[in-house]
């Protein structure tokens, strides 16, 4: 299922005023007689604001006001308040605490689906050009609390929130792991917590190995990607564009990671890197000579943690700022 949004402004003409942009997701819904606003008498347009508002699958609408467009200029005004309200719309659409898998990001109503579902990556960039910490703050909560969770409990496909919410685990394709990583990793830069790019290095790790089939998707040698998982040791050995050019990107984007490059190339230990706190769920994971760190998904505190294990990963941890 594919939603798409539709944007517009109001407001570039004038010499004065703010500038207001909108976002309308009508889904499935039909709002009869919509048509151009200009085209449409007062009346009319309140008519169609009001039913828009009540039918649709979601609205929202953000200004730019007069020092913003002074500051910025009428374009790059028009565009940050385009990208306001599109960020407000993906806040709206996040997991609250008492909610199952709280902190992710609904792909639409009531389901998370992981394909495209790139928020965290999107809300990390756009507060830093914004300036909106509120944006940056949700995507960190994501990644700390749900994209972590997911490094340590294994990749998912798709959730559907009813009585009986579970975590379908599979299909798994590039087009997710890209989302978790890079979602992870953006987090990293915008906030410097290291610890965020370590787990965005084991879930790109998926393409060489950290997976559920154990074996590598990518292929070095060819620059290939395969299409993915469709069950615990069932690799879908067709190669499509999309997969190849997901796979490619996340990897470019952490192998020019300093922290998460060095993790890329970690499998799951068979024994316990560190002793696993009570209350958390924990994997392990090895460099293929000794196991070297434990991450630690803690339920109640909807946080996790990075245990270093060897005396090389924790002085690299000191150096990160993790000791």
């Amino acid at each position: 299922m594919v939603l798409v949004a539709g944007v517009d402004e109001a407001g570039r003409g004038p010499i004065a005023g703010p500038v207001v942009a909108a976002a309308v997701i009508l889904g499935a819904a039909s709002v009869e007689g919509l048509a151009d606003s200009k085209q449409l008498s007062p009346q009319r347009r309140e008519l169609l604001a009001n039913a828009i508002r009540s039918e649709a699958l979601a609205w929202s609408v953000a200004f730019a006001d007069e020092a913003e467009i002074e500051e910025k200029k009428i374009l790059r005004a028009t565009l940050a308040a385009m990208a306001r309200q599109l960020g407000e719309g993906l806040l709206a659409m996040q997991l609250e605490p008492s909610m199952p898998y709280p902190g992710a990001f609904l792909s639409w109503v009531g389901v998370w689906h992981a394909w495209g579902n790139a928020q965290s990556q999107a809300l990390s960039a756009l507060a830093t050009l914004l300036g909106d910490r509120r944006l940056g703050q949700a995507a960190e909560r994501e990644a700390r609390q749900f994209l972590a969770r997911l490094v340590v409990e294994g990749l998912g496909h798709e959730f559907v929130l009813d009585r009986q919410t579970r975590l379908a685990v599979f299909p798994q394709i590039a087009y997710d792991v890209r989302c978790v990583a890079l979602g992870l990793l953006g987090v990293a830069e915008a906030t410097g917590d290291s610890n965020f790019a370590v787990a965005a290095g084991l879930a790109a790790g998926w393409l060489l190995g950290n997976n559920a089939a154990a074996q590598p998707m990518y292929d070095p040698a060819t620059g290939r990607c395969y299409d993915g998982l469709d069950g615990p040791g069932t690799i879908n050995r067709n190669s499509g564009a999309e997969s190849t050019i997901e796979a490619l990107f996340t990897l470019v984007e952490v192998a020019n990671h300093p922290v998460a490059r060095r993790y890329l190339t970690c499998l799951p230990a068979t024994a316990p890197a560190c002793p696993c706190p009570a209350g958390r769920t924990c994997r392990s994971f090895t460099n293929g000579t000794s196991a070297v760190l434990s991450v630690c998904f803690d339920h109640q505190a909807l946080d996790f943690a990075v245990f270093r294990c060897t005396q090389t990963e924790a002085a690299a941890a000191e150096a990160e700022g993790h000791p």
